[in-house]
């Protein structure tokens, strides 16, 4: 779909993109080529599209004869989808809140080996990254565009750790493969984006009780300018003087605040609160 055909459709229909649910719709023949390219599509695959708009890339999702659930929370998109691929035979497109989708519809659409391969609504990036990733039957690979300055931080390194990096650096290998410039979307967005994949999901499973772990993070990240330490402290987790032995035991200083902290350090750090005190 090129820019000419888009307004035409927009016009003919009286319609407006949303900003509210993020629609900027992807007309960069050369971007879904490189999207295509990455994402290697083979008939046996299964794929989970999020937020389809026009099919741009739901056309060659199809076309490559992989098995695609596309899910679209707006009724004239998914109403105009049902009409254009009427004759997809491999294609099921679904009206629904993709928040709100439960894990065993999906799975029953698709199958438990699925991949997601998306042009993510920006708004809901990181909700849809930590549903997916924290699920009991996860897809094997996630290939998504996101907002760059998204993209960035999740591959943020100690020193500028956050919890959405965290999420994704625990389950996964994220890696960003290009940048996709603004003028490549109508309406043009105010920032550029980039093409996330997350391979290896669940393959270097971490052996620990993760809601504990998610909880001694959560409280580490509460006030984020905070000495970590003093953190975990006002959350209950332990007193000082267990933590200031805990801090000593991994090899971290008792002046590290969250973000200074890597994954190897919240994870030897959870271990050992939880040996030490039970939380």
């Amino acid at each position: 779909m090129n820019l000419r055909e888009l307004k035409r459709i927009l016009s003919e229909n009286k319609i407006y993109p949303s900003k509210l649910r993020g629609q900027n719709f992807l007309i960069d023949n050369n971007v879904l080529d490189k999207i295509e390219k990455a994402a290697d599509l083979d008939k046996k695959d299964n794929i989970l599209e999020i937020g389809p708009g026009f099919g741009a890339l739901t056309e060659r999702l199809t076309n490559s004869g992989a098995n695609v659930l596309a899910v679209e929370l707006d009724k004239f998109l998914y109403n105009y989808l049902a009409e254009k691929f009427k004759n997809k035979k491999n294609l099921k497109i679904i009206n629904k809140d993709i928040l709100k989708l439960s894990e065993t519809e999906i799975i029953k659409k698709l199958s438990n080996k699925y991949r997601i391969i998306a042009n993510l609504p920006y708004s809901i990036t990181g909700a849809v990254l930590r549903k997916f990733l924290e699920s009991d039957s996860p897809p094997e690979q996630i290939l998504v565009m996101i907002q760059k300055e998204v993209g960035e931080r999740i591959l943020a390194k100690p020193g500028q750790m956050n919890l959405l990096a965290l999420c994704v650096q625990f389950y996964g290998q994220p890696k960003i493969l290009f940048k996709v410039k603004k003028t490549s979307f109508y309406p043009v967005p105010k920032v550029d984006s980039v093409i996330l994949q997350i391979s290896q999901i669940g393959k270097n499973k971490i052996e620990l009780d993760e809601k504990k772990f998610w909880g001694i993070v959560r409280a580490g990240f509460s006030l984020k300018r905070k000495k970590l330490i003093g953190n975990l402290v006002k959350a209950g987790i332990a007193d000082k003087s267990k933590l200031e032995q805990i801090f000593s035991k991994i090899g971290v200083k008792e002046s590290v605040r969250a973000q200074e902290l890597s994954l190897r350090g919240w994870v030897e750090l959870c271990k050992d609160v939880n040996s030490k005190t039970g939380f």
